[in-house]
């Protein structure tokens, strides 16, 4: 008897045990696999009992802990020291390999010299490889010393948290706030994260239930990589954030925050009065300069991520690796610059839903929440900041004004220019650009903004075939009909919306000294420059264009040849 009712009662214990257990499971876990913190969804693995993965966890904090219980800053500080002494040490034992006269330096012959005999190492590639070692030589003395060997270069870092276990993120799982991720709390979140994923509630996850967890993981790895230097100030509790994106701007700046031979595009933000704070991230593909205007005093800080361009850049005047992009209507003290290959939205301007996602996380990643206006696109006029929206509604009334050449432009290359730049040019005389690098006029305006001033000003000379003049019929979409040596045209199509006048080649001849070239006369904007003679060729980048001297017959360049201006690190 006494036997039936303890077996009774240990029954009754076990199966409260297993409700308890299950409401346990049930209350108690994310509301999906992708909301387990990355640290410990990434451990999750296929036949993983709970006491596996609970210990493979806890052994983080056991390993790296000074005290073996709860896991703080100074031991993620101490860590981090002893994988850079790591680093240094590897780092210095591959310099050391081209020293050849065991002096404890490299000098370059010593690296040329010593790539130049390895016979897997093409020829092309010596000098590139030659390069990136002597990037080692802090002092460009030429010698790279011992130190220089054992000093990181920290900017090259990339941090990515599902390739290993980042302390940093462990620690940010402090449940209590104290600072302090202890053994408890760690394991209380490894159990609720086991739980999620194991729905038959066996103890034991099986591929069925990691089918989730592999799809977060992948969702996680296609996500930008965001570098360790690519942090933002946290914007306050009142501000809303703002997020724009564009490969370019459609209108050609005539100040430069890249170099007279970079293109800086420009882009127009209209902003609305209201009662919130604005904290704008703007991102860009190339050099942009953004305009903002309306209530400025809205705006409490601007993030202007963009590319840079390298200091050992053959063209690179504005260089020292710094941000290509600017800023007017707000004051320095609210400017910070990121580079978009680093902060991850490097192409978040292109218009998808899926980039959106994946930028929008980025950002939610960056800035601590979700923006509450978002616009990307590949390029745009204007954009018009709303009290609770964001259009482009400023564009067309933007491009209409440019409609008209601006005096001392050639007005047919001035309409070409408008075919792809709609926004004309965007003239910043007088206005306080804020840039990582002073902002400078170009000598000589991007694109065909340039060569509808060089055709103004008689520094280049249309050069027409036998048919000096053609009829361009366009439509809004661009499209168009070019009808050489026609006399006459009937239009009875509504779509139909201008004829154009102009010459019927794109060859140019250079008739007197210009200090460069336009910069961005790439695809279908190339042309044909012929240089007269006694006539200097100009500075800077052809782009694609083909340039030939009048008085050798000899191609200074041409489509297919090298360029030596694709060099910049985004």
């Amino acid at each position: 008897m006494r036997i039936a009712t303890i077996f009774k009662t240990t029954l009754a214990m076990a199966l409260l045990t297993t409700a308890a257990y299950a409401q346990e499971l049930q209350s108690d876990v994310y509301s999906s696999p992708s909301e387990i913190p990355s640290p410990l969804r990434q451990s999750l693995g296929q036949g993983q009992y709970i006491e596996q993965y609970i210990s493979q966890i806890l052994s983080i904090i056991r390993q790296n802990a000074s005290d073996k219980i709860s896991l703080n800053a100074q031991d993620v500080l101490a860590s981090q020291e002893k994988i850079n002494i790591d680093k240094m040490q590897h780092q210095r034992q591959r310099i050391i390999l081209y020293d050849q006269d065991f002096d404890g330096q490299v000098t370059r012959d010593e690296i040329f010299s010593s790539l130049k005999g390895q016979a897997s190492i093409a020829a092309p590639y010596i000098d590139k490889q030659v390069n990136e070692v002597m990037k080692h030589d802090l002092d460009s003395d030429g010698i790279i010393t011992s130190k220089e060997m054992g000093t990181l270069q920290e900017k090259n870092s990339v941090r990515n948290s599902y390739n290993r276990l980042d302390l940093d993120d462990l620690l940010a799982l402090d449940i209590d706030g104290d600072g302090q991720l202890t053994i408890s709390e760690l394991e209380k979140l490894a159990r609720k994260s086991f739980r999620t994923v194991d729905k038959n509630q066996d103890g034991m996850l099986t591929q069925p239930e990691l089918t989730l967890i592999e799809s977060a993981n992948r969702e996680e790895r296609a996500l930008p990589k965001i570098s360790e230097e690519c942090t933002l100030p946290a914007p306050a509790a009142d501000e809303k954030i703002v997020f724009l994106s564009v490969h370019q701007g459609n209108a050609v700046s005539t100040m430069s925050v890249s170099g007279q031979a970079y293109v800086t595009t420009a882009v127009s933000v209209q902003i609305d009065p209201g009662a919130e704070k604005l904290y704008i991230i703007s991102s860009s593909f190339g050099p942009v300069i953004w305009q903002l205007q309306g209530s400025v005093e809205r705006v409490s800080r601007v993030v202007l991520v963009g590319p840079s361009v390298l200091e050992r850049g053959v063209h690179n005047d504005r260089g020292a690796g710094k941000i290509s992009a600017g800023v007017t209507g707000v004051t320095a003290d609210k400017v910070v610059f990121r580079r978009a290959s680093h902060c991850g939205i490097l192409n978040a301007y292109e218009n998808s839903k899926a980039k959106e996602a994946s930028i929008l996380k980025t950002i939610e990643k960056l800035a601590g929440r979700m923006p509450a206006y978002f616009y990307a696109d590949r390029s745009v006029t204007g954009v018009h900041i709303f009290n609770e929206r964001l259009t482009t509604d400023t564009a067309p009334g933007i491009e209409r004004a440019q409609k008209q050449a601006p005096a001392g432009f050639d007005e047919i290359a001035w309409r070409r220019h408008l075919v792809f730049m709609k926004g004309g040019i965007k003239d910043f005389k007088d206005q306080t650009i804020i840039s990582d690098v002073p902002a400078e006029a170009y000598k000589v305006l991007p694109k065909w903004a340039g060569l509808a001033k060089l055709i103004g000003d008689g520094s280049i000379i249309p050069v027409y075939g036998e048919n000096p003049s053609k009829i361009v019929v366009s439509s809004p979409d661009r499209s168009s009909i070019t009808l050489n040596g026609v006399e006459a045209i009937h239009i009875n199509n509504s779509s139909i919306s201008g004829i154009e006048l102009g010459p019927s080649s794109r060859d140019f001849r250079i008739v007197k000294n210009i200090p460069y070239y336009p910069a961005g006369l790439d695809g279908a904007l190339s042309v044909r420059f012929l240089i007269a003679k006694g006539i200097t060729p100009p500075g800077g980048d052809p782009g694609h264009s083909t340039v030939m001297q009048e008085e050798t017959g000899g191609i200074l360049a041409e489509p297919g040849m090298p360029s030596k201006n694709r060099q910049d690190d985004r």
